[in-house]
């Protein structure tokens, strides 16, 4: 009896051991699979890292094991700003300072406006809208060659002791009264480019007053020629928002009339432009000594060939639009 129950334990203890084997021969198996799997892995992966940094493109394949490199088109070298132009690239050209010379007040003298027509067809010419014969001299100038402005009488800082007279616009008129105003001056010619103000205004300093001014200019395309002043520096962003051409700065030529004084201005303009590189509008009126200065100066820049004289079209680097001036 003992040496059955024996022979049963041993069977037992071999069944046992058949079954430790089994499960030990499969955790093998299994170890040895996923270690075969770990080192196909990275291989693979070693191969699309090296294929990755060359800019090649890379495609693997799970179903069949497979992994496929495949050139790709160079991407296009980001452009270093800072980077010094080679040889071969083209180095951009510096931008040329320009200078437009203005003779204003025109039409109110009839001999000193003939005169002022007789200038270089370089210089600009501004009418006064109370000439009496505006739109036949206009006219005239532009025939000559001449680009015209008129003047947009307005406010002087010294009003009402100085009276700009009936067609100025003031402050104190409102806006209906300003916008009759302004549509009678603008009616006085046609063909003008745009409108200069006083040197000595004060209306541009007022937001209320000058917004319905510059919706009209622009309405009409023309530009707008002015002096910024710590109090009217809002002017220049409300015209460029609503994309009105203006030149919010000029120097007068003739502030001391003599001639030394005059003389002593060109040179002043003509180094700031040669050698600071500055832009710059120069306004002079039409009296009899700024014009013979002028035409002086003129014959000694053409004859040296130091500076050139630019439309006023040409100072802003876009011509201005062909004014529109049919009274509304």
């Amino acid at each position: 009896m003992k040496f059955l129950t024996n022979i049963k334990e041993n069977k037992i203890f071999a069944s046992l051991s058949l079954y430790h084997a089994w499960i030990f021969s499969n955790i093998v198996a299994a170890l040895a699979l996923v270690f075969f799997i770990a080192k196909i892995f990275l291989f693979y992966t070693d191969q699309a890292s090296q294929a990755v940094e060359q800019g090649k493109q890379v495609i693997i394949s799970v179903l069949t094991d497979e992994i496929l490199i495949m050139a790709t088109p160079e991407k296009e070298e980001e452009k270093n700003e800072t980077a010094l132009p080679t040889p071969s690239d083209p180095i951009p050209a510096k931008k040329e300072a320009r200078l437009s010379l203005v003779i204003n007040g025109l039409g109110l003298d009839r001999a000193a406006t003939e005169s002022a027509i007789k200038l270089s067809p370089e210089i600009t010419l501004s009418f006064s809208p109370y000439a009496i014969e505006a739109a036949t001299l206009v006219k005239d100038a532009a025939e000559y060659g001449h680009e015209i402005l008129l003047d947009l009488p307005m406010e002087a800082s010294s009003y009402p002791l100085s009276d700009p007279g009936p067609l100025a616009l003031v402050t104190s008129a409102g806006e209906v009264k300003n916008s009759y105003r302004l549509k009678n001056s603008l009616a006085a010619a046609e063909g003008y480019i745009g409108v200069l103000a006083p040197i000595d205004e004060n209306f541009t300093h007022t937001l209320l007053g000058i917004l319905p001014v510059i919706n009209e200019l622009k309405s009409r395309g023309l530009a707008l020629i002015y002096r910024e002043k710590p109090s009217n520096v809002f002017l220049k962003q409300e015209a460029n928002s609503i994309g009105l051409p203006i030149v919010p700065d000029y120097v007068v030529i003739d502030e001391q009339l003599s001639k030394e004084a005059i003389d002593e201005k060109l040179q002043e303009i003509t180094e700031m432009v040669n050698d600071e590189g500055k832009s710059v509008l120069a306004i002079g009126r039409p009296y009899p000594i700024t014009l013979k200065r002028i035409e002086n100066w003129l014959q000694k820049q053409t004859e040296t060939g130091e500076i050139k004289v630019s439309p006023v079209s040409e100072f802003t680097g876009t011509p201005f639009p062909t004014a529109k001036n049919e009274q509304q």
